[in-house]
């Protein structure tokens, strides 16, 4: 089982509102991101993270029985909370958990599929693929579930960074055709651009 886990939970600081509910297509930003999710036939279920202005975005991304939601109370602690958060609900014997961010609205779903497909594919078995586009890595990452203990274990705003780093073999980078796994809104700037031209 892949189970997909899509964090929107921060408070939008730069933002100036909360960034989930910010129109976008025929929905809001948060449902943009969960989508390719829930379109993707390899992703079995996703899991939800809400925190800030939790309430109102549950209802947001309230749109597929696949979606579990779980509130992180402790969000204002940093990304590593709401991973910690996800992975209480990530069933142990997950093979392999996809990790997205709620504020990525124009990551395809042939994104997901293809990192799905290459987790399988992949012998030796991959511990971690990242996806890149021009050389740069994005999200979603898709880790091992055997990697769910050490994403437990995380601390801070860096998100499983550093777990990564310290990986030396097992990490596998995924070229893609698709520049929106670069791109999220942290500002005003950033949304107004990604919502008003579609990137291919």
């Amino acid at each position: 089982m892949i189970v997909g886990v899509v964090l929107a939970a921060g408070g939008s600081s730069r933002m100036g509102r909360p960034k989930q509910l910010l129109p976008f297509g025929r929905g809001t930003l948060v449902q943009a991101a969960l989508r390719p999710f829930l379109a993707a036939s390899s992703v079995e279920r996703v899991i939800v993270v809400v925190g800030h202005r939790a309430e109102a975005v549950a209802r947001a991304v309230a749109i597929d029985q696949r979606v579990t939601i779980v509130e992180n109370r402790r969000w204002r602690e940093g990304m590593a909370s709401s991973i910690r958060a996800a992975m209480r609900w990530v069933p142990p014997r997950t093979d392999a958990i996809l990790l997205g961010l709620g504020d990525q609205p124009r990551v395809p779903v042939a994104v997901v599929e293809r990192l799905c497909a290459g987790f399988r594919a992949a012998r030796p078995p991959a511990q971690v693929l990242i996806p890149t586009f021009h050389g740069r890595r994005g999200h979603p990452v898709l880790f091992a579930g055997g990697l769910r203990k050490a994403l437990l274990t995380l601390d801070g705003d860096q998100g499983a960074r550093g777990l990564i780093r310290g990986l030396t073999t097992g990490v596998q980078e995924v070229p893609v055709q698709s520049p929106g796994i670069l791109y999220d809104c942290d500002t005003p700037e950033e949304y107004a651009a990604l919502a008003g031209a579609p990137l291919t």
